[in-house]
């Protein structure tokens, strides 16, 4: 049966599991909605399951082992949850195991490494976490392993060297550690390889580049080291199919491979750091440029790159005082900021040291910062107060993430209108830039108005104090540092005095907002954020909310409203 890329609603039919003589069962590209009826676990001769996109969730029947001639099960981009069940380790004759793009968690369950037959491992972008169970490095048919996008940890088993069909494994975006099996790439048929942003540590391994096959090595963001790097030099031809490079963020030093084909277009570079892509980055800003200065800081200078119609760059360049360049500390910091994945965190993509400064890259947002929105383009494009709540909220559930779901927890330590950056849709989108510390330094010209009288704050209490002056900026329109207040005054003690004077919103509120207040419930949730923000700015630490109590309290203020 086949009834797959339809509009099909509702729920999977229990009766499907009455149907013993069905081989195979397509229900992908539709919009049913509940979970996978235990019941299928009847279908003794279902050879072939999917349910690609269909809105699924729940978990994974376990009756799902009983299905002994099951060669393909693939249930990617659904929202199934729970663990993997154990029990699919007895479907002895699997081949093809996509459980991809869910909100699978727990262990990946020893009983898979038993899957004799396996071709296709796919359980990337999931919650998994733990270690690769030992088994499954031992499954001589694996061809495809993709783990990627998970909180895996552990080390890679030396037993992957005799894994002799493997031609794609992607583990990036966990945490494994330890050495890179030094057999890597000795029996395989391995054309890509991505360990990025990891913590992989000591050397490349020597024989991994001398397989002319291999297409893909990305390795970046992650503490390896060598001198002059052999294993990329030291064979006729090695290289000479190589598409992508990319070492970048590691503690590597020589010069680049030189028998890697140079192709049109490319230039030569240092190899701390280095990669195509800066050749390209500086290409595409003439070697930076002023033309392409889109913004200037304390710290350094914002570069527009264009390296086509959808791939544009921001280009910070960090000028380092009395820092060296390619400090360990720097390298581990940047690489903390690298591995943090929310959506609405903007992207590090990549880094490169020189000897006093520093290139960091990010998405470009089209619509530059909430403070160019705010202060700074004329004339002042009109901002309403759901698109100013819908940024209040999602900048919220950013730092809530840092706070608390980071581990190590991380403080972002500069947040302010300046580091919130609005895409081409600003009604639609927001993203936090996250700064990693040694270039912040809590830049004291915006601190000092913020943290007057507070020397004692705790780093995530000054997140917190933070977001409440950005909460202000977004009601009233005014800078932390508006030329309208009086000469000690900044915009929290601006606010507190007004509002415990009159408690009335509109002496406060930017006047652009008035016109919104006819209605009532707007009027209130505007009132509602302010309370919000008076109580992020509370000058005792200790009185001010966290990060998840700052969310509760503005969806709150949004129930009620809508209300």
């Amino acid at each position: 049966m086949d009834v797959s890329a339809n509009s099909l609603e509702g729920s999977i039919p229990l009766g499907l599991g009455s149907c013993m003589a069905m081989n195979t069962l397509d229900l992908s590209f539709n919009s049913f909605s509940g979970g996978i009826p235990p019941g299928l676990g009847n279908c003794s001769s279902l050879s072939r399951f999917a349910a690609v996109s269909c809105g699924l969730s729940g978990p994974i029947p376990s009756s799902f082992g009983q299905l002994s001639k099951l060669t393909s099960l693939r249930l990617s981009e659904n929202r199934l949850s729970g663990k993997i069940p154990p029990e699919l380790g007895k479907c002895r004759s699997l081949r093809d195991m996509q459980l991809d793009e869910n909100q699978l968690e727990g262990n990946i369950p020893r009983e898979i490494g038993m899957l004799s037959k396996l071709r296709n491992l796919s359980l990337f972008t999931n919650h998994l976490t733990g270690e690769i169970p030992l088994h499954i490095w031992k499954i001589q048919s694996l061809e495809i392993l993709f783990v990627y996008n998970n909180n895996l940890s552990g080390e890679i088993s030396s037993e992957i060297t005799e894994l002799k069909h493997l031609r794609n494994i992607s583990l990036f975006n966990n945490q494994f550690s330890d050495v890179i099996p030094q057999n890597l790439g000795i029996n395989s048929s391995l054309t890509a390889v991505d360990f990025n942003n990891n913590s992989f540590t000591g050397q490349i391994p020597p024989n991994l580049c001398f397989r002319k096959q291999l297409q893909r090595l990305i390795l970046g963001l992650n503490y390896l080291e060598g001198g002059d790097i052999p294993s990329l030099s030291g064979s006729d031809g090695a290289l000479e199919n190589m598409k992508m490079l990319n070492l970048s963020g590691n503690g590597l030093t020589g010069p680049v491979p030189a028998q890697r084909p140079e192709k049109e277009g490319e230039k030569s570079a240092e190899f701390e750091g280095a990669s195509l892509l800066l050749n390209k980055i500086m290409e595409a800003t003439e070697n930076l440029n002023e033309k392409y200065i889109i913004g200037r800081g304390s710290h350094g200078t914002v570069y527009k790159a264009s390296l086509g119609p959808d791939k544009v760059f921001a280009v910070k360049k960090l000028l380092f005082t009395g820092l060296r360049g390619g400090d360990t500390s720097m390298v581990r910091e940047i690489q903390t900021v690298g591995k943090v994945k929310h959506r609405n965190l903007c992207k590090l993509h990549e880094f490169w040291f020189r000897k006093d400064y520093g290139l960091i890259l990010y998405s470009y947002m089209q619509n530059g910062s909430l403070h160019d929105v705010l202060h700074e383009i004329y004339p002042p494009p009109t901002l309403e107060w759901n698109t100013r709540y819908r940024i209040a909220l999602g900048t919220a559930q950013d730092l809530a993430y840092l706070h608390f779901d980071c581990d190590p927890s991380i403080v972002h330590r500069d947040i302010k209108p300046k580091n919130i950056l609005l895409d081409a849709d600003i009604h639609l989108t927001s993203q936090i830039l996250a700064l990693p510390s040694f270039w912040i330094s809590l830049q004291l010209r915006y601190l000092v108005a913020l943290f007057r009288e507070q020397s004692d704050i705790s780093l995530h209490e000054s997140d917190v104090y933070s977001y409440g002056v950005v909460l202000l900026e977004l009601i009233t329109r005014k800078t932390a540092l508006d030329p309208s207040f009086s000469e000690e005054a900044d915009i929290v003690g601006w606010a507190w005095s007004l509002w415990s004077k009159s408690k009335e919103i509109e002496m406060i509120v930017d006047p652009n907002l008035l016109g919104e207040f006819i209605d009532s419930s707007i009027m209130q949730q505007v009132t509602d954020v302010l309370l919000v923000a008076l109580r992020c700015t509370e000058k005792e630490a200790s009185r001010r909310p966290s990060m998840r109590d700052v969310i509760r309290r503005l969806e709150d203020a949004n129930a009620t409203a809508r209300s």
